[in-house]
């Protein structure tokens, strides 16, 4: 029997024409889930149901999902050996063979895993760092150091620990940089959008005028995104924030940023076309 997990009517109709499918050509116990539309009420009704096998699906990319909390729960299906993950558009048929395959024990997840954890670990490290910052509090550090060591085992001075996040995170963004540039303006939020925990008005009336030109706005950060989110939501700004670390390994129109351009691109692996580094106050 094959159950839809999924809050969009248009896709629940589309997985139910492939059910007989999946039951006539592997006749086992499966659950077809929305990744892009998994929420904490879906999520409690899948483990109540409790599946033999998960079948993830969704328009978005692995990179655009992993991120968020979903993935603590699939991804443990997925290193159990109960669960896969395919994304729109995608052939019915090559799905039937994966799942034949994740039935009878022999699918290879490791890839997915790699990636999984590499983007994991390149958002950790990216945090930690942000948080050990020199101006912040002495209680944001102390929860980052012991963050360190239990989460990446990275132990030391406050100094040492930097240093060797550092080195884990140029390992992490280290590979290929894509050739295409992703257009609009990124500006970094801690230190530059927001300083003095006030919003710089400067950079708010200079994102203005490149919005009126019509370039897209993004606001960024390496540390809490839920957290800035609402601090600008507050403060009457209702641009999207985003991970940097979704952005390791591209290249970018135009950063705003407090951090040094050569700074910037070790932490992050983000390559700019053009960079302006904003004075703390």
């Amino acid at each position: 029997m094959a159950r839809i997990y999924d809050k969009s009517d248009v896709s629940a109709r589309a997985m139910k024409q492939e059910m007989e499918l999946f039951e006539k050509e592997i006749g086992t116990d499966f659950g077809l889930v929305n990744l892009d539309r998994l929420d904490q009420k879906m999520m409690t009704k899948i483990k109540e149901d409790n599946p033999k096998y998960i079948l993830g699906y969704g328009f978005l990319s692995r990179g655009q999902w992993i991120g968020d909390g979903k993935i603590n729960e699939f991804l443990k299906w997925v290193i159990e050996g109960k669960a896969l993950f395919f994304r729109h558009p995608v052939v019915i048929g090559d799905i039937i063979l994966k799942c034949v395959d994740l039935v009878n024990g022999k699918l290879d997840s490791s890839e997915m895993i790699g990636q999984i954890y590499l983007k994991k670990n390149k958002t950790l490290v990216g945090t930690l760092l942000h948080d050990l910052y020199p101006y912040k509090s002495r209680e944001t550090k102390d929860r980052a150091l012991v963050r360190a060591e239990a989460e990446l085992g990275v132990t030391g001075s406050e100094e040492e620990v930097v240093e060797k996040l550092k080195q884990i995170a140029q390992k992490l963004n280290a590979g290929t940089v894509s050739s295409e540039v992703t257009d609009g303006v990124f500006c970094d939020v801690e230190g530059t959008l927001w300083q003095d925990e006030q919003l710089n008005q400067e950079v708010v009336q200079v994102l203005r005028k490149y919005e009126q030109d019509g370039k897209t706005i993004t606001i960024w950060t390496g540390g809490d995104v839920e957290k800035y989110q609402q601090l600008l939501l507050e403060a009457g700004l209702d641009w999207k924030i985003v991970s940097k670390y979704d952005f390791s390994g591209k290249r970018t129109e135009l950063v705003i940023d407090d951090l040094d351009k050569a700074g910037f691109m070790r932490l992050y692996g983000i390559v700019p076309e053009k960079f302006i580094k904003i004075e703390r106050s």
